[in-house]
Parts: structure tokens; sequence; C-alpha cells
């Protein structure tokens, strides 16, 4: 990563500093990832981990964390950068810098980035006012086939409120500053466009791994507890502590480790994951399961019948339902669920419950820590409703969740 702040020749999390712990944490989340054969979000659900690279600015300018994978026998990698709270004001130097990499990357890979090949993440601490902003132009740039049309999107009367607007003027700034710093590329390449590129291909990651919320630690701990002898939490925390002080070794170090390498250096006796083989299933298949488990699979079969013919009925039926699976140990699959609700609401022309089944869409999301369905239903929701910005939305959202948390 370009960080002119470090010392020469060390990349910023090298040198220390107070984001030093985080990236060792989330090191270790994909580290966990990597040992136990699990794919990652940054890298995509159908890809397997085969590398992690930390400060790997030898193969990427983005460079905090590199991991390396394969996918439908095709090599692919995402470039992580990792911030604790990035200011995106034009006054941030650091900002422009860690903005430079992903220029340079945006203006020397395109066809790859575009291609899927190469991923460009930026991973963050907390959901600043700030990083919400930069988030929400990346799901408009995202949906917007050109420059040309994410700008005016953007200005669209109602589509976000000033305080997005603004953070763009601000990114526009950085980027036209940032690519006087990332090469012949770039310079090429109009400011404007770049803006776009860049917030068209970049996913922004909240991590929960500080403070009350460690969410990405315990999900990791339950997993790589398998590996153990015992297949204990507490064994499962112990090898999670370790992996992390691998991590920070890592990272002093801008090694590039395997999952042989990782268990060399653990020095533990871990159980070998096995392989498994199982039939291709559909997620509404995946949904039956704990439907039926329930008591459900009647009024569920009778609400997918009613849907053409009586749709009020069925999308009484579908929040019965989804209602039921909020409060079981299958919570993750009401989401699910209360789409349908809203669509059968939609269909029955009462817009108004159609309103209110995907705000308690957004609450169960951002209850179970799911920024994606959260922006997503947010994005289509304004959408639908001129006049409303996605940061109304998400307020409305929270008040959901709050009032659900407190019933």
């Amino acid at each position: 990563m370009i960080d002119g702040d470090s010392e020469p020749g060390v990349a910023p999390y090298a040198s220390g500093g107070g984001g030093t712990v985080l990236e060792h944490l989330y090191g270790a989340v994909l580290l966990s990832s990597l040992l136990i054969g699990d794919p990652i979000t940054e890298l995509g659900d159908d890809a397997t981990p085969v590398s992690v690279r930390f400060q790997g600015r030898t193969v990427s300018p983005v460079d905090d964390l590199v991991v390396s994978g394969s996918a439908r026998d095709e090599e692919r990698r995402v470039s992580i950068g990792v911030r604790r709270a990035p200011d995106l004001t034009t006054s941030d130097k650091k900002t422009a810098r860690l903005l430079a990499a992903y220029v340079q990357m945006v203006a020397e890979c395109w066809e790859d980035i575009t291609a899927g090949r190469r991923r460009l993440y930026l991973a963050v601490a907390a959901p600043s006012p700030a990083v919400t902003q930069l988030r929400e132009l990346t799901v408009i740039a995202g949906a917007a086939a050109d420059e040309a049309g994410f700008r005016t999107e953007v200005g669209r009367a109602g589509r976000v409120d000033q305080g997005v607007r603004a953070r763009l003027l601000h990114v526009d700034a950085l980027i036209a500053s940032a690519a006087k710093q990332a090469g012949t590329a770039a310079a090429s390449i109009d400011a404007g466009i770049l803006t776009w590129r860049v917030l068209h291909r970049l996913q922004v990651r909240v991590l929960r791994l500080e403070g009350g919320d460690v969410a990405d630690r315990t999900h990791a701990v339950s997993r790589i507890r398998l590996l153990t002898a015992d297949g204990t939490a507490a064994a499962g925390d112990d090898l999670f502590a370790r992996i992390a002080e691998l991590a920070g070794r890592y990272a002093s170090t801008g090694a590039e480790v395997s999952a042989d390498q990782l268990r060399a250096d653990l020095g533990i006796p871990l159980i070998q994951p096995q392989p498994r083989s199982r039939p291709r299933v559909t997620a509404d298949a995946m949904l039956r399961g704990p439907v039926a488990h329930l008591g459900l699979a009647q009024q569920l079969n009778e609400a997918d019948e009613k849907y053409d013919t009586d749709p009020a009925a069925a999308a009484g039926l579908y929040g019965l339902v989804a209602d039921k699976l909020q409060s079981s140990a299958y919570a993750p699959h009401a989401p699910r669920i209360r789409a349908r609700q809203a669509d059968a609401f939609r269909a029955a022309d009462d817009n108004a419950k159609a309103v209110t089944a995907e705000l308690a869409l957004m609450a169960a999301a951002l209850s179970s820590g799911d920024p994606g369905l959260t922006l997503t239903t947010a994005d289509k929701l304004a959408r639908q409703h001129p006049g409303v910005s996605v940061p109304t939305v998400l307020s409305l959202g929270s008040m959901f969740e709050r009032a659900a948390e407190t019933t």
C-alpha cells in the first residue's frame, strides 16, 4: 500500500500504529479459512483460498492483505486495504495515498478486474459516516454502466442526501490527486473515469473484530475448533490466538502463507479436514429443511400456491413463516421469506405493507450483520420512492431493528 508516512521501504502496518492489531486479527480470520479450506467472501463463494500474502506490494499495489485462490479452474486474487477509519476528505493525505493504490490497479489491471480475476476490497473497523457514504457511492457506481450513468444517478433528486454528494466531491479530488502518484497508465485516463472505476469495483467490508462485536472472530473459532483434537470452543479459541500471533509475524516479514506452511508453523497436531461430496441443492431446497423442522411446511406451500390467485393471503402466510424463522435458531433463513412477503404485498397492490416488510428485512439484515443485504434493500426502496434517500431508508431500518430488540 502506498503510504508516505511509513518508514522507507516498510508498509504502513508493518511499522506499527493503531491499525496493526486490526490487520493481524483480520489476517487471522483469513488464515483460518485457508487452514480449513473454506471460501471467503472477498474471494468469492466459488473459490478455494490457496495463499494469504501479508504486505504483498511485490504482487499488488493494494497490499495490506492479498489472498489468492482457485475458482472454476481459474486463478483469482483479491487485494485488500485495511484502515481503521479513513477520513475520505480532500485534506487527508493518507487517504490520497491509500486511493493511489486502487487507482493504479484500475488503470493497469482493468480487464482482469472487470473479468472478476482481480478484486478490490477496503476493510475498516467501524461504519463511520464517511465509510457509510463511500459504501453508498460504491453501490450506485456498481450498478452504473459508465461514469456518466453513475453521476446522473447521484445527481437525481432524492436519490442520495447532500452528505453523499459532498463525499463524492472529496473522493473526486482525492482520486485526481492520487492519479498523480499512480503511474503512467493512470495519467492517461480522465480522473472522473478513474473515480467511477474505483467505486464501480471497490467493495467495503466492515470488520467485526473489536469492541462489543467480535462476530468475525467467533465465526472463525467455530470452524477451526473442528480441526482440534477435542473439538471444543476453548481449543478453537486457543488455536485462533496462535494463528493471530503468527499473523503478526507474517506481517512483519511480508510472508506469503499456504495452508501447509501455516500447519507447519502452528506446530501442533490438527485434524485434516476431509473433502465432502454432497449433491447440489438449490437455495429454496436448503430453506425447506428448517421450515419443515418448525412445522411450517404446510403454511409455506399454501403461501406459494396462493401467490398468483390471492397475493394478500400469501403475504400473510409468508409473514407468519418469516416471524417463526426469525425467532428460532434458523433466523438466517428468515430474510428469504420476508422478501417473498414484500413481493406478495406488491402483487396485491399494498405498497405500504410491502415497505414495512422490506424494512423488517433490513432490520433482520442489520441484526445479523449482513451489510450487503442491508444496502441492497435500502437501495431498492430508495429507487421505488423518489425523494427518499438511502440514508433515510437506513435510518428507518435501524429504527425497526431497535424496535424488534425491545419486543
